[in-house]
């Protein structure tokens, strides 16, 4: 599978740039810098983009989007949709979504069809 890379910044305490592999499995859930960073998360056998808001050793808090089709989400309106899922169940680390119009975005092509991928291995 295709490897992106991407540097966090990070607080004092830390490293000035974290370096975090884009589509490889997370080690150390308790790293800081995983907050803010999108990733894909699997539920109810579909894959979600989303932002980390927060961490543990073993659950990870998500704001994830909404899908409306096939690689087009939305980020909800009325109510923000949050939820902690199992490391496990966190596909990937992904590159932020780019918008196609106004209010969807998509991930990149390859970087989905990779999710997918991961997801079908997931659930078989």
């Amino acid at each position: 599978m295709r490897q992106w890379t991407f540097t966090a910044g990070v607080g004092s305490d830390e490293q000035s740039a974290l370096q975090l592999k884009i589509g490889s499995a997370v080690e150390d859930w308790s790293n800081p810098a995983l907050i803010g960073q999108y990733c894909c998360v699997e539920y109810d056998g579909k894959a979600y983009p989303g932002v980390i808001r927060n961490t543990d050793e073993s659950d990870v808090e998500v704001q994830c989007m909404h899908a409306v089709g096939e690689n087009c989400f939305f980020w909800p309106y009325r109510r923000a949709d949050i939820c902690w899922y199992p490391a496990n169940r966190v596909l990937a680390l992904i590159p932020e979504p780019r918008n196609v119009t106004n209010s969807h975005k998509a991930v990149e092509p390859a970087v989905w069809a990779a999710m997918k991928r991961k997801l079908s291995d997931l659930l078989s």
